[in-house]
Formats: C-alpha cells, structure tokens, sequence
C-alpha cells in the first residue's frame, strides 16, 4: 500500500506478486491465484489490457493455475502470455523475465522442446556484445535441455559456446564452470570420445580446484581416474589415484559418505 500511496504503482506490483507467491510456499494455492487475479486485474484497470507487463503475470499466474490442477485456465494464460512475447512493444527486460519463467513451466511439464524453442527465440532478442554473458547462460540452459532429450551432439555445441565466452570472464562463478565442463566430459563419455571427456575432466578438476571447491574437485577427479582406466593408461590412473587419496586425507570439510566411497574406490584400483 505504501507503494500505491506515492504512486509507484510498479513497485506496488512487484510486492503483491510476491505476496501471492508467498500463499503458495504455503500450499494456499487457490488464495495465491486470488491474490494474483487480483494484481492482474489491477495492472489492467492502470495500464490497459494491452500493456506487455502483463506477461509475466499471466506466465505466474499460468505456474499457479497449473499447480491447482486447472488445465483449462493454465493453458489459457500460457496463451495470453505468448501472445505479448509476440510483440515488438515489449521491453526486453520483460521479455527476458517472461521468457525465462515460461521456460521454466516447460521444462517443469517436461516439454523440453518448447522450452528450447523459447531458449533460442531469447537469443535473437539480445545483443551479442551488450548482452553476451546471458547469451552464455542460455547456451548452458540449452546444453542442459538437450542432454534432457538426448541430443548429446547439440548440448555439446551449446556448452562450448558458453565455456569460450565466460573462461575469459575472471570473476565468472568456478563452480557453474566446473559443473559445465564436468558434464561435457559425460557427454563425450558417452559418445565414445573418451580422449576428449579426459580433456573436459581435467579442465573441470583445474576449474574446481582454483574455486576452492574441494568437493567437487574430489567427485570430479574420480570420474577422472575411471576415464583413465577406461583408456587402459594405467600409468595415468595411478597417478590420479594417488593425487584422489591426497586430495581426500587434506580435506576436512566432505561429507562421511564420500570418504567411504573414496576409500572402495582405493580398493578397486589396488
């Protein structure tokens, strides 16, 4: 109300979406869609029935009807919400908002292909220089999607487009690296093309190990070790044992579980 009192009508929005959002962490679905309606219907009533804003209403409001189980009305503001997308009017940070949450419907229901349509419809609305690092998370989005639908070849080529544009990033998250490169290594694994999964998998133990994560660098570097068998380096394989076993006894902080994985894991390669 504050904000609807010094005419910040926006602001005033934002809050009550996140108030109805707040029912439905509750499990009070059906009082989060009142609430939403509700700054639906306000939004309207200030802006016009065609104002772009309204898409990521109608995209919350399509998350919410679909958690209710109302098909009918979930599938009703998807089509509302697609329809602003549509337009050359809608800010592109809107666009990008709208676009993402959308994205996340589908891959939440499991339709993998729109999601990934809506991924590279994103792409064409940003500037490739201005714009380049959510270039970059959308091309690891869409590595992650087609993994999801087996099209190992396509995440590949996704993945590497976001691994050139944020390894000269130098504040860029080690752990989102890592994590992507790690997954390029299975996926060339599983391709066959164990030369180039051993590359990725020592990339991402590199990646790991300069973001302090400790963990990860362990989990990573177990792969590492079974790729090396797998190519019958037993030379390399020993020394990537060895490397696992110091890693394991300095870190103080992973969890019982992986110490005891770690230590079958010794046994295996003796």
């Amino acid at each position: 109300d504050i904000y609807l009192r010094a005419q910040n009508f926006e602001e005033a929005y934002d809050v009550n979406e996140i108030a109805a959002y707040s029912f439905a962490m509750e499990n009070q679905i059906e009082k989060s869609i009142e609430k939403m309606q509700q700054v639906l219907n306000q939004r309207k009533e200030k802006f016009g029935d065609k104002d772009s804003r309204l898409a990521l209403t109608y995209v919350r409001l399509a998350n919410l009807y679909y958690y209710s189980n109302n098909k009918a009305k979930f599938e009703e503001c998807l089509k509302l919400a697609h329809g602003f997308i549509e337009s050359d009017k809608i800010p592109k940070l809107t666009l990008m908002q709208t676009l993402d949450e959308l994205s996340q419907i589908y891959k939440g229901i499991g339709n993998f292909k729109k999601a990934i349509e809506l991924a590279q419809f994103a792409k064409t609305k940003l500037d490739p220089v201005k714009d380049i690092l959510n270039i970059a998370i959308i091309n690891r989005d869409l590595g992650a999607m087609y993994l999801e639908l087996g099209n190992v070849h396509e995440a590949l080529k996704s993945f590497d487009t976001y691994i050139q544009i944020v390894s000269s990033e130098k504040d860029y998250s080690k752990q989102e690296i890592g994590s992507v490169l790690s997954m390029m290594s299975r996926s060339a694994e599983q391709l066959g093309d164990l030369q180039r999964a051993l590359k990725y998998s020592n990339q991402s133990c590199e990646v790991y190990q300069e973001g302090k994560d400790t963990q990860r660098s362990i989990e990573e570097n177990i792969s590492l070790c079974y790729l090396y068998k797998k190519l019958k380096q037993s030379s390399e394989a020993s020394k990537c044992i060895k490397k696992l076993q110091l890693k394991a006894d300095a870190a103080k902080d992973i969890p019982q579980e992986l110490k005891d994985y770690i230590q079958q894991i010794l046994k295996d390669f003796k």
